[in-house]
């Protein structure tokens, strides 16, 4: 960039407002680039600094004899749940429905379009068909079994994690 900006060919091609721009850029983009370098160095002596110091210690617990220490057993999570622990065996009225679903959830009927939907922020809405799905239960079922899904997966546990019995199934 130095030797454009230094050759004659191209000052002469400038206007003289356009050659006050482009020096500047040229000083901005030389203290930007030490700025980088020097952020770069104490990047560098922190790291060296760090992984010198765990290495210390790795080096001084080996020389004691203990070598690594072992893992804890760490306790298993749940669900936090206060609802029902079983999947209705029929459709229940909306107002036990919204017991069904996990927290942060909400769950309706859509009667214009005759089916269930869904909603656990800040994923899409859901919406399953009663006669797509074979009827109000499993229709009600898949929309529960995708709103649990997206919880229990961005809460990172596992199907087996559902508090419901029965929502999987």
């Amino acid at each position: 960039m130095d030797e454009l900006i230094n050759s004659d060919e191209m000052v002469e091609l400038m206007a003289p407002d356009d050659r006050h721009e482009v020096k500047e850029e040229v000083k901005r983009h030389s203290r930007d680039s030490n700025a980088r370098g020097e952020y770069s160095k104490t990047w560098h002596a922190e790291k060296v600094r760090v992984e010198g110091a765990a290495a210390k210690a790795k080096a001084a617990a080996a020389a004691k004899g203990k070598g690594k220490a072992k893992a804890k057993a760490v306790p298993r999570r749940s669900v936090a749940w206060k609802g029902p622990r079983d999947f209705p065996k029929d459709v229940p009225p909306q107002a036990e429905v919204k017991h069904l679903v996990p927290p942060g959830a909400s769950i309706w009927r859509r009667n214009l379009v005759h089916a269930w939907g869904g909603r656990l922020l800040p994923h899409p809405r859901i919406s399953r068909a009663w006669q797509l799905y074979g009827g109000h239960y499993n229709a009600l079922r898949l929309v529960c079994q995708s709103l649990w899904q997206e919880y229990l997966f961005a809460n990172g546990f596992t199907q087996a994690d559902c508090p419901i019995a029965g929502v999987f199934d």
